[in-house]
Formats: structure tokens, C-alpha cells, sequence
């Protein structure tokens, strides 16, 4: 009986940090003390409201929802952060909201931004005035895809608009009917 002779050994590595030999897959750069000392984990704690900012020049990282994040390094592995528009005159800011003049979440200039109660920020974004064209339309006995089209929304985001509204919605009927019994006309 023949063996298979595409058995490969293991390579050998040697750890970056210690200089030691490891064995196991090319990627491992180190042995497994180096590796757990490495991957302790970093604290990120951030800054309450009132508190002050630390004096060092921040990282600055554009978050994905387009907010800009700002983050200090104050000891080993250990970090404080805060995003820059709740930031005025080296404080975090004790109001509830900033709101972005321009609607633009990553310029932050001081003449763009407006601190406000919560209140105050929901009645600045609160109902879009789409909205109301949307239950007009809905009422006319146009469907939400029809109405997205319309408008340039996602029906997604009509049918939110019209369930936040409290329009009274319509049962779609969507039943399959198969062609051969389909009305010819």
C-alpha cells in the first residue's frame, strides 16, 4: 500500500520580540508568552461631560457615520477619546446636543456649531417635510414603492415616515396568481 506523500512539516519561525523558534503556521510572528503580553488589551474610556481634555495633540479618526473621533493617549495602552463637536474651549460640553448648522457632521468650526437641549434638536431634524408629502400621497392610494420612486426615497424609509406619522396603513394583498388563470383583457 502507497502512502501519501503530500504531508508537509510544520515550519519553523523565529518570534520577532524574543528570538525564539516557533513552530506552526507562516503567519505566527510570535511564540505564545510574546503574543499574550502583545494582545493585552487597551483601555479606551470616554471623557464625561464637564471634563477637560487632555493637553497632548489628539489622533483624529472620521468615524462611519461621519462624525469626527478625537483620541489622546494618556499612559501605556491606555486612551481617552471624545468626538470633536461636544468640545468647546478644551471642555466637553454638558448639553445634551450639538447640532451641525450646515448638516455637515465633520466640520467642526465654532461658528457651526449650536449647542441645544435635546427638545430643541429633534424639533431642527425632527419631521423632514417629505414626510407630509408622503401621507398625501398615500392617502391619494399611491403604494410606498410608488411613492419612493416619486420622491427619491427608499419605500423602506416611506413606510417608517408613514408608521412615525401615524397614517393608518393598507393591507397589501400579494397574492401569486398564476398566469393560465389570470383575466385576459
Amino acid at each position: 500500500m502507497a502512502q501519501c506523500c503530500n504531508v508537509q512539516a510544520m515550519p519553523t519561525i523565529i518570534c520577532v520580540d524574543c528570538s525564539t523558534n516557533v513552530e506552526g503556521a507562516r503567519q505566527k510572528r510570535r511564540c505564545s508568552p510574546c503574543r499574550k503580553i502583545r494582545d493585552r488589551r487597551k483601555t479606551v474610556r470616554t471623557l464625561a461631560p464637564g471634563e477637560h481634555v487632555p493637553d497632548a495633540i489628539p489622533g483624529r479618526y472620521v468615524r462611519s457615520h461621519g462624525y469626527v473621533l478625537l483620541r489622546w493617549r494618556v499612559g501605556v495602552r491606555s486612551y481617552v477619546e471624545a468626538y470633536e463637536h461636544r468640545i468647546f474651549d478644551g471642555w466637553v460640553t454638558t448639553d445634551e446636543h450639538v447640532h451641525h448648522i450646515n448638516r455637515d457632521r465633520a466640520d467642526n468650526r465654532a461658528e457651526n456649531l449650536l449647542p441645544m437641549s435635546a427638545a430643541e434638536h429633534y424639533s431642527e431634524h425632527g419631521r423632514p417635510e417629505w414626510w407630509n408629502t408622503a401621507a398625501r400621497l398615500y392617502g391619494e392610494g399611491l403604494s410606498t414603492p410608488k411613492i419612493g420612486k416619486q420622491l427619491v426615497r427608499d419605500p423602506a424609509s416611506v413606510y417608517r415616515a408613514l408608521v412615525k406619522l401615524g397614517v393608518p396603513l393598507r393591507k397589501e394583498q400579494r397574492i401569486a396568481i398564476p398566469f393560465r388563470e389570470r383575466e385576459h383583457h
